[in-house]
């Protein structure tokens, strides 16, 4: 009996193995206000917001904090120094952002009258070192409220990150006494978000935290941020996940619009109130007729999306005969 030899397959062209990496996101430089002869970024309440959800705390309170009208934020890229990332800098009047060693300054707790510290760590560096970065361990923190935010990946992120935010605003609402401020200013707590380098994961809490309260978007807010702190790295994929944030946010809003269950939107402004709404309901309910297509139709869509299948296998085979 003939024995047949084995069909002997070589590769057409070398094999390469990509690394699965978040796709680039750019943050374009902000648009600035240079009336004043110094570059100014200016934070309006262009979209307060309209959820009445208790999950990121207290919205009377929170409408409080946003009601002050448009916050200037004087741009300090021009006049940055290197050692600055050093230290800390206040993005709002009572939410600062620095380093771990900041956290752990005595005298700059003292003097920057710092009432609570929020710790954002690498989980899979807490799993081999449990103390690192424990503002409770601090000896600054004595006497302060303090929080640990340990962060996995950026799915793990998005669901610790209303906890986070919740916390700082009830801090916000108890040393107010439960009464709104009369201005950002005269809110007693300071918060200060630290993370190792003060650039990368505790500047995303930041952003996220101004996107909650301000409703502002995500490029928009990371804009905000770099404008106070200009060593900002927040990475590619930390990016990304502010992006669906913004997402998640902006469904939130157009669900609470369409239900109308804002008690007081008539102090959002009207022009706006009908684009979002006439957003929502766009994206919201199919129309008669798509609802309602003929099967023919139905059948005509899936050949055409079949012959696409297989125009988009064409092309050269991983392996040929030997």
């Amino acid at each position: 009996m003939a024995v047949t030899a084995p069909v002997v397959y070589k590769a057409s062209q070398p094999y390469v193995q990509h690394r699965p990496e978040a796709p680039r996101y750019v943050v374009p430089p902000p648009n600035l206000d240079y009336n004043t002869g110094n570059p100014v970024f200016t934070l309006t309440n262009a979209a307060p917001r309209v959820d009445v959800s208790p999950e990121y705390g207290n919205p009377a309170f929170l409408r409080g904090l946003v009601s002050h009208g448009a916050y200037h934020v004087k741009h300090l890229g021009l006049e940055w120094r290197y050692d600055q990332r050093r230290a800390a800098q206040k993005i709002l009047p009572f939410l600062l952002l620095g380093p771990g060693t900041v956290a752990q300054d005595l005298n700059f707790i003292r003097t920057q009258g710092i009432t609570m510290l929020v710790a954002v760590r690498s989980a899979s560096a807490v799993r081999l070192q449990a103390k690192l970065l424990d503002p409770s361990k601090f000896a600054s923190s004595a006497g302060l409220q303090t929080l640990t935010l340990d962060l996995d990946s950026p799915y793990d992120t998005i669901t610790k990150l209303p906890h986070a935010i919740k916390a700082i605003n009830d801090h916000l609402e108890q040393s107010c006494n439960s009464t709104l401020p009369a201005s950002l200013d005269s809110i007693p707590a300071k918060v200060l978000v630290f993370c190792e380098s003060g650039n990368d994961r505790s500047a995303t809490v930041v952003t996220a935290y101004l996107m909650v309260l301000y409703g502002l978007g995500a490029v928009e807010a990371m804009q905000l941020v770099q404008s106070q702190r200009f060593c900002l790295a927040i990475e590619d994929w930390s990016k990304n996940m502010l992006q669906t944030f913004e997402d998640i946010l902006q469904a939130k809003r157009d669900v609470a619009l369409e239900h109308g269950i804002e008690t007081p939107l008539s102090q959002v402004p009207t022009q706006q109130h009908s684009e979002l709404f006439s957003r929502s309901r766009k994206g919201s309910k199919r129309s008669y007729d798509s609802a309602n297509e003929s099967d023919e139709d139905m059948e005509d869509r899936e050949l055409d999306q079949g012959e696409n299948e297989i125009e988009g296998r064409l092309g050269q085979a991983p392996f040929q005969d030997g």
